[in-house]
């Protein structure tokens, strides 16, 4: 009796360490009637999620700032808008050491005169401790942010007035202290071009790289860069990468072996009509170390890129080339020498796009973006964590990538400084609150099975169309049968009699919600067409 029970508990033990390497997977869309835009995503200090982007559903003008924080399932902490009576837009977000939030992007509903870069400060539930402008007469944009080690801010993004001999845009760097006050700005730039930075890092020298687009240097219809500097900004190399298309640098990241991995896109011609994710690697001194192409007969924008705990990367973005619908998300693994790992999208029929990703605690990888295909509005904030395999439970396409090695013309260019004439105001947006969630694998927000006496059943499931169901406890009974897609669409309707076989070979493959009505009850099951 004890060698038994020993055995029981063995397998308890076994059994709990199984669910306890178990890793959550979910799917979710944030959002109400309108449109709302995600741009920025972090794992918090307590394993869940900040959010940040926009939405003109809720707030006090058109588009205003939308942050959610969630915990590690995605359920809301809580969400807020933050705004004036015009256009707000959050590009950027990070968790500060004491806890609270940074969130950076431009508004015009504050500041000098038309668009102008903010910071706006939190507490750790979303309160505003203060808000900064920084502009001039022209518009200045913020697009990326990072806490420096000094514990202020930098801030990176474009401007089109105070420009460099000329510049249709130049970048326009902010650095702040704890209390968003400004310390110095700066100006860099091509001269009578565009130049616009779009991730920014701080590196062990207490300098900076940035990487974005300029058609200034370079191939004549602009190339990514990556600018490296000291840490009052002034330029140390600056290097341009790219072809005869154009060719931008989303995303930088600083590597383990001192160098920097970008993420971004490349024109395979010279027409930039048929776009693949790129990737480049460099050394400390911004030479390439290789670079990479992924893609399909579409288009294939990669937008986040982040070195890996096994030395790897992974790139998250968003294509038509593969998927179910107009653009996927997908999610790209590669190892340390870029060759593919795995590459999955997510979505629907419509439009996902993912702009941002963590690799999570777990090991897995959690994006953000935005859906048309899921949700309440015309876009909602798209949300969803994978396994660390890229695997989630929906709406999913495994995809086989064509990976190419892209001609890469790499310049070492002088990038042009200035310092700008602009101002820093306060400014004091309205805030207010509002989330409706919705689970993108379950929109029409039903189980996948009610409690009741009867339970139903679908065998077989996944199916080619022919299967049957059955409630538990009951033989043959009439019933009202319809079927759903993942629109909340009613494809079909019959009455019929339980332990029938039901013929649906007619409906194309995909994920559906089967409802039957009896005595005055409801069943409802996820099924899954595949023929």
């Amino acid at each position: 009796m004890k060698i038994k029970f020993n055995i029981y508990l063995l397998l308890g033990f076994v059994l709990l360490v199984k669910l306890s390497k178990a890793q959550t997977v979910f799917q979710k869309t944030f959002g109400d009637s309108l449109s709302e835009y995600c741009f920025a995503l972090k794992q918090t200090n307590d394993k869940g999620f900040i959010l940040a982007g926009y939405t003109n559903s809720y707030g006090a003008g058109r588009n205003d700032i939308y942050i959610i924080k969630t915990d590690s399932l995605s359920n809301i902490v809580w969400s807020k808008v933050y705004g004036g009576p015009n256009d707000d837009e959050a590009y950027a977000v990070q968790q500060t050491t004491d806890g609270g939030y940074i969130v950076g992007g431009y508004t015009r509903s504050f500041g000098i005169q038309y668009y102008d870069a903010f910071l706006l400060k939190t507490d750790a539930n979303g309160d505003t401790l203060w808000t900064k402008t920084y502009g001039g007469l022209g518009s200045d944009f913020g697009n990326t942010i990072a806490q420096t080690n000094d514990g202020g801010y930098i801030m990176a993004g474009y401007t089109t007035k105070s420009t460099i001999a000329g510049d249709t845009a130049s970048i326009y760097l902010v650095k702040t202290d704890a209390q968003g006050n400004l310390l110095w700005q700066k100006l860099l730039g091509a001269g009578n071009q565009v130049t616009d930075a779009y991730s920014i890092k701080q590196t062990a020298d207490k300098g900076f790289v940035i990487t974005g687009y300029t058609n200034g240097f370079g191939e004549i219809n602009g190339d990514a860069f990556l600018i490296k500097t000291d840490s009052l900004a002034n330029p140390i190399f600056t290097k341009t990468y790219g072809y005869k298309g154009a060719d931008w640098g989303n995303s930088i990241w600083l590597t383990t072996d001192g160098g920097y991995v970008i993420g971004g896109s490349y024109s395979t011609d010279s027409t930039s009509t048929d776009i693949d994710a790129y990737i480049i690697k460099t050394d400390i001194n911004g030479d390439t170390l290789w670079t990479k192409t992924f893609g399909g007969a579409g288009s294939d924008y990669g937008q986040y890129i982040k070195q890996t705990t096994d030395g790897g990367y992974v790139l998250g973005g968003y294509t038509n080339s593969f998927g179910n619908g107009n653009y996927d998300t997908f999610v790209l693994k590669i190892d340390a020498n870029g060759d593919t790992l795995f590459m999955k999208t997510f979505g629907g029929t419509g439009d996902d796009e993912a702009n941002c990703l963590v690799q999570t605690n777990d090991g897995a990888y959690a994006l953000a973006g935005q859906s048309s295909s899921f949700g309440k509005g015309a876009y909602d904030f798209y949300f969803f964590k994978t396994d660390k395999a890229g695997n989630n439970t929906c709406n999913q396409t495994n995809v086989h990538a064509a990976k190419r090695k892209p001609r890469t013309i790499v310049a070492t260019v002088s990038m042009l400084q200035n310092l700008p004439n602009a101002s820093q105001l306060s400014a004091s947006p309205k805030m207010n609150a509002g989330a409706t969630p919705t689970d993108a694998c379950n929109p029409l927000d039903i189980s996948e099975f009610n409690i009741s006496k009867a339970l139903l059943k679908v065998f077989p499931n996944p199916t080619n169309g022919l299967f049957t169901i059955s409630l538990t406890n009951m033989d043959e009974e009439k019933a009202k049968l319809s079927v759903q897609n993942i629109l909340g669409k009613t494809v079909y309707t019959t009455n019929t009699i339980t332990n029938r076989e039901i013929n649906l070979q007619h409906l194309v493959n995909g994920t559906y919600f089967l409802q039957v009505q009896m005595g005055g009850e409801n069943y409802t099951q996820k099924i899954i067409i595949v023929k």
